[in-house]
């Protein structure tokens, strides 16, 4: 089978599925660019396999890149499972390509595409529409029946309350029955998380979460 495909197309799907995926991040997010691009990226690994010049293992180590990719969109944004899923696409390209000068050139083309693709979107004025998932960018204003102190007193340190949003790190907070605009330390903290004052600052307050004291106690 290896004679009836060019081996330059199958090097090209990984970069065209590379470009979809930054489409992804750019336009509504309907699915449709990445499913194509997990669609040409396992193409890759498939005919790559088919041809000889990959192996099982090559094919397994991309699906496990994808779906670490997957689980870093779908997560508050740690890193961990975007590290590990880039490490494994690299690693699953280098094993399925014919040479290893060809998979060195084949993950070149990968980043020149995703950098030419970016400085398109956003000379186009286009914006990641992920992050409109993952950062809270909602206006809370007393036309919505929040209120903020202006200059929170050292007697809210060490009061106890609830998360009432996601604190990505910033967020809103229930203490004593007041709605107060409250930041975390820099980690995630969920919705309905207990909390605590650890911290008041230039009309600023910092919290962590309840059980966070518990461990380090």
């Amino acid at each position: 089978m290896s004679g009836y495909i060019n081996p330059l197309i199958i090097s090209a799907l990984p970069v065209l599925a590379v470009v979809l995926f930054v489409a992804q991040l750019y336009m509504p997010r309907r699915g449709l660019f990445g499913v194509l691009g997990l669609i040409l990226m396992i193409g890759y690994g498939a005919f790559s396999l088919a041809t000889g010049s990959g192996d099982v293992l090559a094919l397994v180590i991309l699906v496990m890149g994808l779906v670490a990719g997957f689980f870093e969109l779908a997560s508050p944004g740690f890193g961990l499972f975007g590290v590990t899923g880039i490490a494994c696409l690299i690693a699953g390209i280098l094993l399925a390509a014919q040479s290893t000068g060809q998979g060195i050139s084949t993950v070149g083309a990968m980043l020149v595409a995703a950098v030419v693709a970016v400085a398109l979107f956003r000379a186009t004025g286009h914006h990641v529409t992920w992050l409109h998932d993952q950062i809270l960018w909602t206006q809370n204003g007393s036309a919505e029946g929040f209120r903020t102190r202006e200059n929170p007193s050292d007697a809210l340190r060490g009061k106890v309350g609830v998360a009432l949003t996601n604190l990505r790190p910033a967020g809103l907070v229930d203490i004593d029955g007041a709605r107060l605009d409250a930041l975390s330390r820099g980690e995630f903290i969920a919705q309905g998380t207990p909390i605590e004052v650890i911290q008041t600052a230039n009309g600023t307050l910092t919290v962590r979460a309840r059980a966070a004291q518990l461990e380090e106690a």
